[in-house]
């Protein structure tokens, strides 16, 4: 099923990865003190087995929940032969939070980039039963395009939409940098449901440690890129995902977006 594209404006939202912490508390007082239109609230892996302080803490927010990211372990459970049946029951959970929390979207990452066998048909049957779960709740499952060993990201991201109609997909601006595949997942655009921020600037890794690069640091042309986005008719979620230092580097960059967006 095709993504809504009924004219409406489009979200100018921040994920819950914008902040350098896995403190529920912490993260809902600052994402509030933002001018986001609305929040992406990613479940952390700690909290996978203990959605309900998740649930707790976002119920009542007093902002828009624009999707809930499920834990990331659901793509190393699906990528596993014989595993794919943990993987469908905390997306299961997942979705009945979104519910909960008055969201209609819920992210998944479909597979693990590091596995170079994928049984696509195993991860596609298994999502297709979520997404029928999530359907009877009004929720619609957005799938992530990561980087792969097994094959191009743009190919598998095509293939696994075959098994549900219902699916749709989340672009991520590093990812399709890092492939060169802006113009090959835009060819499935009337399925685009969320937009994920982040620049990139040559490097995975910092430090040894995963680089999660700010718009703006990298080589991204955010302006144009968006500008074809937009082109598509597409009017859904743009999500900051990138941490930000302070709320007033976090605001500098919601109104460079709001300019592109709108």
């Amino acid at each position: 099923m095709p993504a809504d594209r009924d004219g409406t404006m489009a979200l100018l939202s921040v994920s819950t990865g914008c902040f350098r912490t896995h403190d529920y508390d912490a993260i809902a007082q600052w994402l509030t003190m933002t001018s986001a239109d609305a929040i992406e609230v990613i479940i952390y892996n700690d909290f996978a087995e203990r959605m309900e302080c998740v649930r707790e803490r976002f119920q009542g927010v007093g902002r828009r929940i624009s999707a809930v990211h499920s834990p990331k372990q659901i793509q190393t459970f699906l990528s596993t032969p014989g595993e794919e049946w943990r993987g469908e029951e905390l997306l299961r959970t997942t979705v009945e939070l979104a519910r909960d929390l008055g969201s209609s979207m819920v992210v998944v990452h479909p597979w693990d980039g590091r596995y170079a066998s994928l049984d696509l048909d195993a991860i596609g049957t298994t999502l297709a039963r979520c997404a029928e779960h999530a359907g009877e709740h009004g929720i619609t499952l957005s799938l992530e395009a990561l980087p792969s060993r097994h094959a191009r990201p743009s190919r598998i991201l095509e293939y696994l939409l075959s098994f549900s109609d219902t699916f749709t997909y989340t672009l991520d601006f590093e990812y399709a940098k890092i492939y060169g595949m802006f113009d090959e997942l835009l060819a499935f655009s009337p399925r685009l449901s969320n937009v994920h921020l982040r620049d990139f600037d040559g490097r995975w890794l910092i430090g040894g440690r995963r680089a999660y690069v700010r718009p703006f640091l990298g080589e991204v042309d955010f302006e144009a890129r968006i500008g074809e986005i937009r082109a598509t008719g597409y009017d859904g979620p743009y999500v900051l995902e990138a941490p930000y230092p302070t709320i007033g580097e976090l605001e500098n960059a919601l109104a460079q977006f709001r300019q592109f967006i709108r």
